[in-house]
Formats: C-alpha cells, sequence, structure tokens
C-alpha cells in the first residue's frame, strides 16, 4: 500500500479455511494519518490507493491479488421531518440517483458501462441503485474513479421480500448471498447503502438479527427499498 508494508506468518492445513486478519491495534502502520480522501464527484478528488497482496509459500508467490480502495466515511441521520440525510466525510449530501439495468441479454462491454456512467455524471446525478443484479467488477471500479455512489440490494417484488413464506433452504442462501455481495464490495469507496428490504415487508426481529449475526453484516444499514 504505497509505502506501508505489512506481513504476519500463518499456518494452515490441508483443507483448512482461515481468516487471516491485520488490524491496526496489531500493526500500527496501518494508522494512516492524514489520509488523501474519497470524495463523491461533486464534492471532491476521488483518491483512491493501491494495495497489494500476496501469499508466500517456502519463498515462491502461492497468491496474489492487487485492488485499489478509497479513505471515506458514509454517516447517516434522520432528521425532524424523519428524511434520512446521508453526509460522506462530515459533509452532507442530496442523493441524486436513478435505477440502473443493464443489457437484458447481458451483452455488456467496457465502452458501455464507461458511456453510461459518463451519462449519469453528465446528468448531474451523483448514485445509482441497483436491485439484486450487480455489475461486474469493472464496472465497481469505474464508480469509484467517477465519484458516482452506489446502492445496491436485493430484488424487491420477488422471494426476498416474502419471508413468511421462505423454507427451510431459504435464510441460509439469503444469509450467504448477503455476505458475499458485502465482502465482494466492502473495498469500493463508492458505496453508499445496501438496502436489505422494504418497510412493508421488513422481517421479524428474529430473522433481522439472523442478518446482523456476521460481524460483516454491520456495514449493512437496512431501510426501504430507496434508501429511507
Amino acid at each position: 500500500m504505497e509505502a506501508i508494508e505489512f506481513s504476519q506468518p500463518v499456518k494452515l492445513a490441508a483443507h483448512e479455511t482461515q481468516v487471516v486478519r491485520f488490524t491496526p491495534e496489531n500493526f500500527s502502520q496501518l494508522k494512516v494519518a492524514n489520509p488523501r480522501l474519497w470524495w463523491p464527484a461533486q464534492l471532491g478528488p476521488q483518491n483512491l490507493y493501491p494495495l497489494d497482496l500476496e501469499f508466500v509459500v517456502d519463498g515462491q508467490v502461492s497468491d496474489s491479488s492487487h485492488i485499489r480502495f478509497g479513505i471515506r466515511q458514509v454517516t447517516s441521520e434522520v432528521d425532524a421531518a424523519k428524511h434520512r440525510v446521508f453526509q460522506i466525510n462530515g459533509k452532507n449530501i442530496l442523493i441524486r440517483g436513478a435505477g440502473y439495468s443493464f443489457d437484458m441479454l447481458l451483452r455488456s462491454s467496457p465502452e458501455r458501462q464507461e458511456a453510461e456512467l459518463r451519462y449519469v455524471r453528465d446528468m448531474n446525478l451523483n448514485t445509482i441503485r441497483f436491485e439484486g443484479k450487480l455489475e461486474d467488477d469493472h464496472f465497481f471500479d469505474l464508480m469509484d474513479e467517477m465519484g458516482i455512489l452506489a446502492m445496491p440490494g436485493w430484488c424487491c417484488c420477488d422471494n426476498w421480500e416474502r419471508w413468511k413464506a421462505w423454507g427451510a433452504e431459504d435464510e441460509p442462501v439469503a444469509v450467504a448471498s448477503l455476505r458475499d455481495q458485502i465482502r465482494r464490495l466492502e473495498r469500493h469507496p463508492s458505496g453508499l447503502h445496501l438496502p436489505l428490504w422494504e418497510r412493508p415487508h421488513a422481517p421479524a426481529r428474529d430473522r433481522k438479527e439472523v442478518f446482523a449475526s456476521d460481524e460483516r453484516e454491520r456495514l449493512a444499514q437496512s431501510g426501504s427499498c430507496f434508501g429511507g
């Protein structure tokens, strides 16, 4: 990560899966002073940091990954009129967005993606709402680069909002799907809000607690399909 380096030894048995964490408490170099913040397009620059990761076995690189990420803070509050107000890095932002759907036959291309995101920015919009159907990684990388916010989430008007009709297989599939989406998208600073259900179709409290049980799910903020 630029001039910052960090490592730790890891032992894995055959077929073992393990989560390896690098925390600022154990690696003080991860406490970045005066970071270059990522901002939506109308508020400031889209600063991104490179991150190169390697897993080395007996002096040989077994696996590697290169990503870019941004440092920013997203907060929100409900005002006196019961409207949700979002802040990016402490500054209020008016969410001006629209729903997005890619080609029905999935004939996506980098050129088309770039053109459509330019249209979004040229229309003075700052947010795209996905409903259950997410674009590929290149699209989210472009959103990071162009300063366009993303509101991914589950698709309404389908099985995900029919909680009372769920069978024994639905809940573990839903939890695994949520966890996978969050892990895929969490590095993207363009991520604003992850709506999971519309209020008229909100699940019972015990089912909400299932979704909040994994530490990553704390990143998912429940609310209406439109971010309220």
